[in-house]
């Protein structure tokens, strides 16, 4: 949190989690409760160590508090609210990111999704929670005027944490390993694509010099 301001986004998942305590769900484990509330202090804590004594050394004014002006707030808040590059439309990371740079999980979720849906009736609180990360990080940034693709990773070892579970089975189903077979397939004909193509331009532009 205190290199990148979007370290706080972690903490975010803790507002499902009180939901899904307070519903009756289980915890994963006993008091975690209290540790996560302990654990949001001393991180407090260890920023404060920072914090407070640059604000101090910040505050006399000149060029020390236009910096910190410009990392606290203008790469930050003002990058995430009102970005000057990287403007995409509202859909960007459903259409342009998610279902092709997250292969090849998204490839999975037409069988995963049953399972999901089965950990959810069951009260899986675990799996919830990976889910509802990967929800909480898609839409916090879909909601920035500026969006990189990169943004979006955080979510990604979440997804699949919660397809975990299942892969060993899904993995040895006819669909799946036909689908694997083609997603291997088609890779394998874009970079022999990609070879011949730089291989040809490569000579062309070796012949006009």
């Amino acid at each position: 949190m205190i290199t990148k301001g979007v370290g706080f986004l972690p903490l975010l998942v803790l507002v499902p989690f009180v939901v899904l305590v307070r519903r009756g769900w289980p915890a994963p484990v006993p008091g975690v409760g209290r540790l996560s509330l302990a654990g949001v202090v001393a991180m407090l804590v260890a920023i404060s160590l920072w914090f407070v004594p640059m604000m101090v050394a910040t505050s006399a004014g000149g060029d020390l508090l236009a910096y910190r002006n410009e990392i606290l707030f203008q790469q930050t808040v003002t990058r995430y609210a009102d970005a000057w590059h990287h403007h995409e439309p509202l859909w960007y990371y459903f259409v342009n990111i998610i279902p092709l740079f997250w292969l090849p999980l998204t490839a999975l979720v037409p069988w995963l999704w049953p399972r999901w849906r089965s950990a959810l009736r069951e009260r899986d609180t675990f799996t919830t929670l990976l889910l509802a990360w990967v929800v909480i990080v898609v839409v916090f940034f879909t909601f920035s005027t500026g969006k990189r693709g990169l943004y979006v990773l955080p979510a990604v070892p979440a997804l699949a944490m919660a397809a975990a579970p299942w892969l060993p089975d899904l993995l040895r189903a006819r669909g799946t390993r036909r689908l694997a077979f083609g997603l291997g397939a088609v890779m394998v004909a874009c970079v022999a694509l990609a070879a011949v193509y730089f291989a040809v331009d490569g000579k062309a532009a070796a012949h006009r010099s």
